[in-house]
């Protein structure tokens, strides 16, 4: 039951963190320019 609640670092799968991180980025670099875009204009 532990086991379940806790898996350990080998049970984790490191793609819905690569996937959060993916997509965070890909959002960063579009609302960055969209903003420079209205501050500049």
């Amino acid at each position: 039951m532990v086991d379940e609640a806790l898996p350990g670092p080998r049970a984790v799968s490191l793609a819905p963190i690569l996937a959060n991180n993916f997509v965070g980025t890909l959002g960063f670099s579009l609302v960055l320019p969209f903003l420079v875009f209205l501050v500049t204009d």
